[in-house]
């Protein structure tokens, strides 16, 4: 008798002809809840988006950042995210109880206090008045157990577990976890009647994407990122969370003291069935930790002192020069671009050094007749805190006398979004 799957495990299934990238989803997901908010919560359908896709893409990292910023921006409302691990316990009011939680990345184990309870999501500002809007993340959906199923069910339909009471009408849920794979199913994880509230896509991500959930350093070690990030093609022979573990492996054998040789070993052993990788490897790494062979983080050209970005404008300097080396220049300007679209707009404005170091590099690329990579990352500061000031100084460049229509419209963006926005 064959068992009918259930309505994720469906979906999962057809992923190779119905999918939608992780770019894709947010577009979608802002469009949404940004008309939604508009009705009272009594209009609302009970239904919430579920993210399904492999382990390790950046599901919770887009929803938490990505996600947030855009929304901030397209609605003119404070969001922040709350993360719910549904997945490892229950929902019910857990005060005093041991519960898992997140700090800085990384999961510990602490005790609920009264705000982590799911539904109990008031975000107060100092007048004791609403601050702006919560969206609370299902983690870990597909593998929630039925007590938990039960309260999820509760609160999609607009009341807190246990008490009756309703949700806060400024708290939006959302769903995330990895796919239930049709071959290991063998009943329906989650009942049908809960599926039933769920808009289910599956997330596939392209390697651009995968690229900039990796950008932070907490995902993706520097070694193996460097490589993916002029490697590409290497991506698709592992799944995005053997990726990272091969890259933690690589970390860890580097940090013990082993050398280059003991770090290719133990990446190459994970990568026995793709010959051509690997033979990628040994080329790629046999400069050994000379800098000027590898590309430049965003995350640094973002954050050095300014001793330090010279020294970065410095190498990006023999990269222009050298043709064989023109790859690990436009890597490096990705990065940067992929590191402002993670980076909260709360870090970026009035961010000092971030204005500097970004307008510094601009000025690097204008110098170097790199137009191209000029205009490419001008479109990525128009979407941020950083555009007035930044727009501010291209005026007084020696080297930016061309993109005089670029600060103009930097500065108009700019304009707009405060306009939009009341800041």
């Amino acid at each position: 008798m064959a068992i009918e799957l259930g309505k994720m495990a469906r979906v999962w299934e057809n992923r190779e002809t119905n999918n939608i990238s992780l770019t894709g989803v947010i577009a979608v997901m802002v469009m949404k809840i940004a008309a939604m908010i508009k009705h009272p919560r009594s209009e609302w359908v009970n239904r919430i988006m579920v993210l399904l896709g492999e382990p390790g893409i950046g599901k919770s990292t887009i929803l938490k950042k990505v996600l947030i910023k855009k929304l901030r921006r397209v609605t003119g409302e404070n969001w922040r995210a709350k993360l719910l691990h549904v997945g490892s316990r229950g929902m019910e009011d857990n005060t005093g109880l041991p519960i898992i939680k997140e700090q800085q990345g990384r999961k510990i184990a602490g005790w609920a206090a009264p705000e982590q309870i799911p539904g109990a999501v008031h975000w107060l500002d100092d007048k004791g008045e609403p601050a702006g809007f919560t969206l609370g993340i299902f983690d870990e959906l597909p593998s929630a157990t039925p007590s938990v199923q039960d309260q999820i069910r509760e609160l999609i339909d607009g009341t807190i577990p246990g008490s009756g009471d309703p949700v806060d009408p400024q708290c939006i849920y959302v769903g995330a976890g990895n796919p239930p794979e049709a071959k290991h199913i063998t009943a329906n994880i989650i009942d049908d009647a809960i599926e039933k509230r769920f808009k289910v896509y599956a997330v596939v991500p392209t390697t651009e994407e995968l690229l900039q959930v990796w950008s932070e350093p907490a995902l993706m070690p520097d070694l193996m990122y460097r490589f993916l990030m002029v490697n590409t093609h290497a991506i698709q022979h592992l799944s995005p969370r053997e990726w990272e573990g091969v890259g933690k492996d690589a970390l860890y054998i580097k940090e013990s003291g082993g050398t280059t040789n003991d770090v290719l070993n133990e990446m190459a052993s994970e990568l026995q069935h793709c010959p051509d990788v690997v033979a990628t490897l040994h080329v790629y790494f046999k400069h050994g930790d000379d800098p000027s062979y590898y590309p430049v983080r965003g995350s640094d050209l973002l954050a050095s002192e300014p001793a330090e970005l010279a020294e970065l404008l410095r190498i990006m300097g023999v990269w222009v020069s050298d043709r064989n080396r023109d790859a690990l220049l436009g890597a490096s300007i990705n990065d940067l671009q992929r590191t402002l679209k993670l980076t909260d707009d709360a870090e970026l404005k009035g961010n000092k050094v971030a204005i500097k170091n970004v307008y510094e590099v601009l000025n690097f690329l204008a110098a170097s007749k790199r137009a191209d990579m000029v205009k490419a990352l001008i479109e990525v500061v128009h979407s941020t805190p950083l555009v007035t000031a930044i727009a501010n100084k291209m005026r007084r460049s020696p080297y930016l006398p061309d993109m005089d229509g670029f600060a103009n419209r930097a500065k108009h963006t700019s304009q707009k979004i405060n306009a939009t926005t009341g800041r």
